[in-house]
């Protein structure tokens, strides 16, 4: 691929430790000053605020019902809560956000919305790229949390099913108008399963 190509243009994916590398650069934080920026747990407020606004939509409720959305926010509220692997987040990290750096920088991320909270954030979208089953997204947990230091793979498996709604209902709000956007059936029920630790 071209340098500056965003990843999202790709056929395929970057290697596991492409994408790890990029991670484990985001995590130092070093001369970063924390406590200017907003938390992640204001960042989960206002995202799950936006998708239950727009799961009201009458196309979007035709799929997700109002206690998916509620469910997911719990569980987001729970994580954000909780001791995690606290530090500088990039809060947008998707695969149309990282860019092909060419080979002397690899993997590059762009356009973040910077907060303060659980590093983990930052590797729910590299998780969930283009995973069909669930046994594709566990394994694809257990070589992230492998090769990334202090990523909890259990905690990274609560964000996936925690955030998995927001994708499901943002494409469904996107493209509402031409009545044949349909979900993505994996991210449904993962929405709607329980919860693995």
């Amino acid at each position: 691929m071209t340098p500056g190509t965003k990843v999202a243009a790709w056929p395929g994916l970057p290697r596991f430790g492409d994408f790890a590398g990029l991670l484990a650069g985001l995590r130092d934080a070093a001369g970063q000053d924390l406590a200017a920026l907003r938390s992640s747990a204001e960042g989960v407020e206002f995202i799950y605020g936006l998708i239950a606004r727009r799961a009201r939509d009458p196309y979007v409720s035709r799929f997700v019902p109002p206690d998916m959305v509620a469910r997911g926010h719990a569980l987001a509220r729970e994580l954000t809560a909780s001791t995690g692997d606290y530090g500088l987040v990039h809060g947008d990290l998707h695969l149309f956000n990282i860019l092909d750096g060419g080979p002397a920088r690899g993997l590059v991320a762009i356009d973040p919305r910077p907060s303060r909270g659980d590093r983990t954030w930052d590797a729910i979208d590299i998780a969930l790229a283009r995973v069909t089953s669930a046994g594709e997204l566990d394994d694809r947990i257990s070589r992230i949390a492998a090769l990334v230091p202090g990523l909890n793979a259990g905690r990274l498996r609560r964000w996936c099913q925690a955030t998995a709604v927001i994708s499901v209902v943002q494409r469904l709000f996107r493209y509402r108008h031409d009545g044949t956007a349909v979900p993505d059936t994996f991210l449904l029920d993962l929405a709607a399963s329980p919860y693995k630790s």
